[in-house]
Parts: structure tokens; sequence; C-alpha cells
């Protein structure tokens, strides 16, 4: 694998390959921090109380620049999700205009 390579998450191809379609870019976004948040208000959502205070505390803690250097080094190993921009490729013409 090339080192400068950008690695792509192992479910772009069910969007993309699958529908013939290619990959412009793909940026990660939101790193650990932000997953762990995450996975704090899903675990505590059947107690309202308790996730608003995890909100809360989420929300406090993820505005410190630290949990902010944290999150942007952890991004492209660990991101809350991906924003992609794929185009049509010219075999993925051909099949919509058979359709």
């Amino acid at each position: 694998m090339c080192a400068d390579a950008p690695v792509l998450p192992h479910d772009y191809q069910r969007y993309c390959e699958d529908n013939a379609l290619q990959v412009v870019e793909i940026v990660p976004w939101a790193g650990a921090p932000e997953v762990i948040a995450d996975m704090a208000g899903k675990a505590l959502r059947s107690w309202p109380r308790a996730s608003n205070t995890a909100l809360r505390v989420a929300l406090g803690v993820l505005t410190i620049g630290i949990t902010r250097k944290l999150s942007h080094m952890t991004m492209e190993m660990m991101p809350l999700g991906y924003t992609l921009v794929a185009r049509r490729t010219a075999h993925g013409a051909a099949f919509l205009m058979r359709a």
C-alpha cells in the first residue's frame, strides 16, 4: 500500500462502485472525542436526564482546544462520518440510458 494513498472507508464501494460512481473526494469528519460522545449519548438515550447531562458535558468538552486537537489527530483512523463527493462514470451513464 502506498504511504500517501488515501485510506477509504471499506463500505464506500456499496455507494460508488456498485452504482457506477467514481469517488472524487472523501473527507472524514470528527474524531475519537465525538465518537465517544456519540456512543455515550446513544447508550444513555433511555434516561433523558442522564442523556441531557452527558450532552451538556460533551458540548463543553468538545470545545476545549486539546479536545479539538485530539479530534483532528484521530479523524483519519476513527471518524464519526465521511463527506463523499462522487461523479457518475461513463459506464454509469450508459447504464442509466438503457434503463
